[in-house]
């Protein structure tokens, strides 16, 4: 990389005083993938390549390859001076200067790196063997466990140079439960880790919480309709929160105003037990990391505060057009310009599980949802899916044939409780969440 840099750097100088800035991308992947119950594919890639960002007053180029040799170098450093010289003015273009970051523990894996594709495949083969073997009624749709290296590297003329590495182990299972006419809902269970400690466990613990939840599916029927109570799992709390949150905050939204939280900054968005944090500096996790896409630093950052709206999330551009500073959530590949993404969501509990179960009265729970949540209007509309009807704080029956309708706001502002428990989910670790007058359509 530093040689590359070097020469991109050498060529832009001699056409101008540009700013630059040369990111790049190394990952490795190793992947055991299964379909209907069978071994389906081995597969090993490696992909590398470059991203050449040029400014000159205030106009941007771009350009990237995965060929990394002198003359696609060379050539990706022309194009991005050309189209920055045909470009147009943005105060926007800008890149970030150097700095300091937060040394982050356990996110980089010797033991992983060196891991072979027979190791892997014994370790498939026994998460898969884990879920197919808990009873014979369990259908596996997929199963896939991937390991992957990344390596970034970033580097401008402002004196910005900095590097990381991450391992990653994730696991998936995707199936559901048959006996007979009875056709449980298909479910999944994920997971993820930097490192190899106590991977067996982890893969057998999440094979069998799979497992036991689609066979528990079976004998689900329709309850009647009403509006109460919903418990949100951590899957679902990511679909419902995360991923609107990711929209409702993101700087290019708010800066265009297509987010409907571009003036609640400060005011209530949510009730007072809600709080809402993007942590990117905690160890040994898979969501972590010390710098953004731009090479920002990375911090903890509140987002909302018992119920309060405390920040959006800004890339160098959105920062820039709403004077104020980035808060390192520039995110993207080595082939694309740099957009907006949360990192690591956590929301504090303040009861258990059993506790928050045992004070529904009446009201459903929800495993996985199948629908549609649009943060633009709010609305909420789809299908439980490995639900439970609760009664008298007891899981009564499992549920099928039942829709769900409400909207994002509405549930941030009747949260009921949050679990202390967790879950990893795509987007952090998050709890459970019970969220009060949701309406529920069955028979």
């Amino acid at each position: 990389m530093k040689e590359i840099k070097k020469t991109i750097f050498d060529r832009i100088r001699k056409k101008g005083n540009y700013d630059i800035e040369v990111f790049s991308r190394s990952k490795k992947r190793v992947r055991i993938f299964f379909e209907k119950n069978e071994l389906k594919t081995l597969h090993e890639d490696e992909v590398e390549g470059i991203g050449v960002r040029v400014i000159k007053d205030g106009k941007l180029g771009f350009s990237s390859t995965n060929v990394l040799n002198d003359e696609s170098i060379e050539k990706i450093a022309d194009e991005a001076t050309l189209i920055s010289d045909m470009g147009t003015k943005d105060i926007g273009n800008v890149l970030t200067p150097a700095s300091s970051y937060t040394e982050l523990k356990g996110l980089y894996s010797e033991e992983m790196v060196s891991y072979r594709l027979p190791e892997l495949m014994k370790l498939a083969r026994s998460f898969f063997r884990t879920a197919k073997d808990y009873d014979k009624r369990i259908s596996l749709d997929s199963a896939n466990v991937e390991l992957t290296v990344i390596e970034d590297e970033i580097g401008n003329t402002l004196g910005l140079s900095a590097k990381k590495e991450k391992t990653m182990l994730t696991y998936l299972l995707f199936g559901m439960a048959i006996d007979g006419d009875d056709i449980s809902s298909f479910d999944y269970r994920f997971g993820v880790s930097t490192n190899l400690k106590n991977i067996e466990e982890k893969l057998n613990s999440t094979a069998t919480q799979f497992a036991s939840s689609v066979i528990n599916a079976l004998g689900a029927h329709p309850c009647k309709s009403f509006n109460g109570m919903v418990l949100l799992s951590p899957q679902v709390v990511a679909d419902l929160f995360g991923q609107s949150l990711s929209i409702l905050l993101n700087g290019e939204h708010v800066l265009r105003k297509r987010s409907p939280f571009h003036n609640k900054l400060n005011e209530a968005v949510g009730n007072e037990k809600l709080t809402i944090m993007d942590n990117p500096l905690v160890d040994n996790s898979p969501y972590s990391t010390m710098f953004d896409r731009e090479g920002t630093p990375t911090r903890k950052l509140t987002l909302i505060e018992n119920g309060i709206l405390r920040n959006f999330i800004h890339n160098n551009y959105s920062a820039k057009h709403l004077g104020c500073k980035s808060t390192g959530h520039a995110s993207g590949d080595f082939s694309e310009l740099p957009t907006i993404e949360l990192h690591n969501i956590e929301i504090p509990g303040q009861k258990s599980l059993k506790e928050i179960t045992k004070s529904i009265n009446q009201g459903v729970f929800i495993n996985r949802f199948s629908g549609n949540a649009n943060p633009i209007n709010g609305i909420v509309s789809g299908t439980v899916k490995g639900g439970w009807f609760i009664e008298n704080g007891q899981r009564a029956h499992p549920l099928t044939g039942v829709m769900m309708g409400t909207k994002v706001f509405d549930m941030f502002k009747n949260v009921v409780a949050i679990s202390n428990e967790t879950e990893q989910t795509f987007i952090g670790e998050l709890p459970y969440i019970l969220v009060d007058n949701v309406s529920f359509t069955g028979e």
